[in-house]
């Protein structure tokens, strides 16, 4: 296993372990649980993955979910709205998903 794949991997699963305590929180998107009536059936799926991920995370990874976090802060800057920043990054979650599935699996094929 190269280093490279478990940093890749801690990095995405503390972005999921962002979106779900700040993002897919289902409270502070424009209409709520109503504009994305099946957030709470992601939302467990999510979490387990978030979870049995969790080993992959030896460092704290900090330095990439600072990155994160400061996109979405300029994403927020950019629609004029934190809301809006966040309705899309609900939308943009299969791409994390992806990713997600992409960096871990060379992890745990090693």
């Amino acid at each position: 296993m190269a280093k490279h794949n478990g940093d890749v991997c801690c990095a995405n699963v503390k972005v999921l372990d962002y979106y779900l305590k700040h993002i897919l929180d289902g409270k502070t998107h424009e209409g709520g649980e109503q504009h994305y009536p099946r957030l709470h059936l992601v939302k467990p799926d999510l979490s387990r993955v978030a979870r049995d991920l969790e080993s992959h995370c030896k460092q704290t990874g900090e330095e990439h979910l600072q990155t994160f976090t400061q996109n979405l802060k300029r994403a927020g800057e950019m629609y004029k709205n934190i809301t809006k920043a966040k309705n899309k990054a609900i939308g943009e979650t299969d791409i994390l998903f992806h990713y997600l599935y992409e960096s871990c699996s060379a992890v745990n094929a090693s």
